[in-house]
């Protein structure tokens, strides 16, 4: 997270929930559900200081490692005119998680999201019954499956992601 430099100095307490790493056509890649609070004390000291959280970022974090190496490191605010194809891709990516691309670095071989969403990676819909096991378990495969589909997105830059089909 700090690599990424998001929302650098406005958070000191990250929660990670279902980190996972795996291949998806040949391209190996790594997604994690990501919350980044702001800590601070609240109060006075005669009646005792509390600590609060304010959530300041909810969302998606995806690495992948790309065929090529980036040139230079890539930041999100980079102009990318000269390059309509990555560009397409990103929006095209951020359509499909339903979100807001924060910020993307592309460094050496890793290409980086941080995607503000609701979007649940390998999780069950909150409004599914638990105690339907067959509801539980469509509900987290139609989770990895949407990843399956935003990750396909990712891969049609193939200047960046030339694995195997």
């Amino acid at each position: 997270m700090k690599e990424l430099c998001l929302l650098d100095g406005q958070w000191e307490e990250c929660e990670i929930e279902n980190l996972h790493e795996g291949c998806h056509r040949g391209i190996y890649f790594s997604a994690a559900n990501v919350r980044l609070n702001h800590v601070y004390e609240r109060g006075n000291v005669r009646d005792g200081l509390g600590t609060w959280r304010d959530m300041v970022f909810k969302g998606l974090v995806l690495r992948c490692r790309t065929s090529d190496t980036a040139p230079s490191p890539i930041f999100a605010d980079t102009r990318m005119e000269n390059n309509p194809q990555f560009m397409e891709m990103i929006n095209a990516f951020e359509q499909s998680v339903e979100g807001r691309i924060l910020k993307f670095h592309w460094k050496g071989n890793i290409f980086s999201l941080a995607i503000e969403t609701d979007y649940g990676f390998a999780t069950v819909a909150s409004d599914v019954d638990l105690s339907d096991l067959d509801a539980v378990r469509r509900s987290y495969i139609a989770s990895l499956l949407e990843m399956g589909r935003a990750l396909d997105l990712l891969l049609k830059n193939t200047a960046l992601f030339a694995g195997p089909e």
